[in-house]
């Protein structure tokens, strides 16, 4: 996620998971999120809006939403892949700066793996 959101998007996110988050727990209890959505929204909201949102954003299944599950969930899609965003990974993968991705460098970026062929076993096709 550090790629694709800001510091300030960071902060932000953060200040409203802390805001929901009465208990203190570190997870947004259903109860928590709807009373988010009043405040927020009033009482001009669907419960149901919200029951699908914790259903959808509670990937595992604990019935509550954790800060990385919040995180993931909040990230606007058209903030997720901009082209800005979506170059500055590309710059960062291109460790030698020749606009061109080896397998080195993702091997680099993604870490080792066997499941990625090495430079020598590609050059070979």
């Amino acid at each position: 996620m550090q790629h694709f959101l800001t510091a300030n998007d960071v902060t932000e996110l953060e200040r409203v998971f802390a805001e929901l988050n009465k208990s203190g727990d570190g997870v947004l209890s259903k109860k928590e999120l709807l009373e988010g959505y009043r405040k927020y929204y009033g009482a001009d909201f669907n419960e149901a809006e919200v029951e699908a949102l914790l259903n959808m954003a509670d990937q595992n299944s604990d019935g509550g939403i954790s800060y990385s599950e919040f995180i993931m969930t909040s990230v606007n899609r058209e903030k997720f892949l901009t082209m800005e965003k979506l170059e500055n990974i590309f710059n960062e993968i291109d460790a030698d700066g020749n606009n061109m991705l080896s397998f080195e460098e993702l091997n680099t970026f993604l870490g080792r793996s066997e499941h990625l062929p090495t430079e020598e076993l590609m050059q070979a096709f």
